[in-house]
């Protein structure tokens, strides 16, 4: 499972950096949860799901993220079909520049030998792009 885990995650990230949002949708389940330090969503339906990924996109195309690194994965199978997953991220910049690097926990659950994302939980992500946004005049304090 190991390996599918992997597998899985690098084309994740691949469809990231190339801000393919319907390639990135169909990694997620429907409904999925999302939550950070500032609270949890739900997106319910695809209308919803797109509303949450489109915005993180946005917040990565406006700083100029261009390449990103998954550091490091840990897994925790369970019995059920479902899979945890602490990943460690690096993102940075056209000129490979690394900007901030974070940490996320994901929730997989698999069906039919397909993973989906259950559930993210962007432990400092946000917290850490939104000094970026702020050091580089993109938002107010």
């Amino acid at each position: 499972m190991t390996n599918e885990i992997n597998l899985f995650f690098e084309a994740y990230r691949q469809a990231y950096l190339e801000f393919n949002l319907q390639k990135i949708l169909t990694f997620f389940a429907e409904p999925f949860m999302v939550s950070s330090p500032r609270g949890a969503r739900t997106a319910n339906n695809i209308d919803e799901m797109t509303s949450l990924l489109s915005k993180l996109l946005n917040r990565y195309r406006n700083l100029g993220i261009h390449t990103g690194c998954i550091n490091n994965l840990k897994t925790n199978e369970y019995k059920s079909n479902h899979i945890q997953v602490e990943a460690n991220w690096t993102i940075g910049d056209t000129k490979n520049n690394s900007l901030i690097t974070f940490d996320c926990t994901y929730i997989l659950i698999q069906s039919d030998n397909i993973l989906k994302i259950l559930f993210v939980m962007a432990h400092d992500e946000d917290k850490k792009l939104r000094a970026l946004e702020i050091e580089r005049g993109l938002k107010n304090n």
